[in-house]
């Protein structure tokens, strides 16, 4: 995998992790909203490395698993959007309550293993 490959991947996971932290933060929803915390940073890193992992990885391959990465961690959070859940990226918490953080759940249903 080139130096190239790895910059399009992580420009992909940074400005989705971006734009979901905006989109979550700018979501309005009457009364006290219920909130989740996500550690994107940790999912793309791990999704980065299996991604790097793969033998004969071109460019296109490369920026094609990063669109597709994307896609489906967005997917993933419009179901805590439709829920009503604000989910807000963990690097910026200060303090994180125990059971909010859906880091694993999110992964898992990205197929991702996180450590």
């Amino acid at each position: 995998m080139s130096v190239l490959q790895a910059v399009v991947i992580a420009v992909l996971c940074a400005s989705a992790s971006g734009y979901l932290s905006f989109r979550a933060a700018a979501a309005r929803q009457p009364g006290t909203p219920q909130i989740a915390f996500l550690d994107t940073a940790r999912i793309a890193s791990t999704q980065l490395d299996e991604t790097l992992k793969k033998p004969g990885m071109t460019p296109d391959q490369a920026r094609a698993a990063g669109q597709k990465f994307v896609a489906d961690l967005d997917r993933e959070m419009q179901r805590y959007t439709d829920a009503g859940i604000v989910v807000v990226n963990s690097s910026v918490v200060v303090n994180n309550a125990p059971g909010l953080d859906i880091t694993q759940d999110v992964a898992a249903a990205l197929g991702v293993q996180v450590k």
